[in-house]
């Protein structure tokens, strides 16, 4: 009898024998049962040290914005609801489900906010170090100083499932830091109480600006093959976003945001 003949007998023995003593048979190594690996997850929160740019977060709901009318300071006040960064994970997640129905409006808007976040995030963090080098240059060699912190800093946990939500988030928290350093030089007296308010709302409007973007998006169901052929859906689309001047470059999708989500209809495009 050969080795393999061999092997196979004492197998089957040691699987009669589990059988007998109603044991479970032994699976070999290597064998693996059918099961379906669970998808990742991450814990992700940020701390903003600011009252200024947390109320940037926060935004002003409509019933808010209607009840901070009524009140008796506010008498003849215009006083508008302004989008917060939640709504704007809302309203972008949209847009990326647009961009991957091959809606080139959508992505065109989709490369337009990635770009002013890019451009933003460049100038704060240019004025971070021009403003770290201004405070160290004005304080005395015998003087030290920490950054500051706030006492009672806002932790917010975050649930992102949109790429230009991440990118907006990191300019938030890098504007956080630079109104940090503002109100650091103020208060140490190296700026004015009005230059300090000034830089700050500037700062803020930063945020505010990037998240306006998304609002020129209106969502139609146009695809690039509507707008190939000129049909109803394109010439609605057209009406809706009429302010946008399409460049030929986002019909044909030659050129996407490198974060832009794969568009699911057209499995050529990158």
């Amino acid at each position: 009898m050969s080795g393999i003949e061999t092997g196979f007998n004492n197998v089957l023995l040691v699987n009669d024998e589990a059988k007998k003593c109603h044991l479970k048979e032994i699976v070999p190594v290597g064998v693996c049962e059918d099961k379906q690996v669970g998808v990742l997850r991450s814990k992700i929160s940020i701390i903003i040290q600011t009252k200024q740019i947390y109320k940037v977060w926060l935004g002003r709901s409509r019933q808010q914005a209607e009840f901070d009318k009524q009140l008796e300071e506010n008498k003849g006040k215009k006083i508008n609801s302004v989008m917060g960064v939640p709504r704007f994970f809302q309203l972008v997640t949209a847009l990326e489900m647009a961009v991957k129905r091959d809606d080139p409006f959508a992505d065109y808007i989709f490369y337009k906010i990635h770009q002013a976040i890019n451009f933003e995030r460049q100038e704060v963090s240019a004025q971070i170090e021009k403003l770290d080098e201004y405070i160290k240059d004005r304080i005395p060699a015998g003087m030290s100083m920490t950054k500051n912190h706030s006492i009672s800093p806002v932790k917010i946990d975050l649930a992102i499932n949109t790429k230009l939500g991440f990118l907006l988030v990191y300019l938030t928290l890098e504007i956080d830091e630079l109104v940090r350093m503002i109100l650091l030089a103020k208060q140490c007296s190296l700026i004015s109480v009005s230059n300090a308010s000034d830089a700050t709302f500037k700062a803020s409007k930063r945020i505010r600006r990037v998240m306006s973007l998304v609002h020129q998006f209106k969502y139609s169901g146009v695809t690039r093959d509507d707008i190939s052929v000129n049909n109803a859906r394109a010439q609605v689309a057209y009406e809706l976003m009429s302010t946008i001047e399409l460049p030929e470059e986002f019909l044909k999708a030659t050129i996407r945001s490198p974060l832009a989500p794969a568009i699911l209809s057209r499995v050529d495009v990158i």
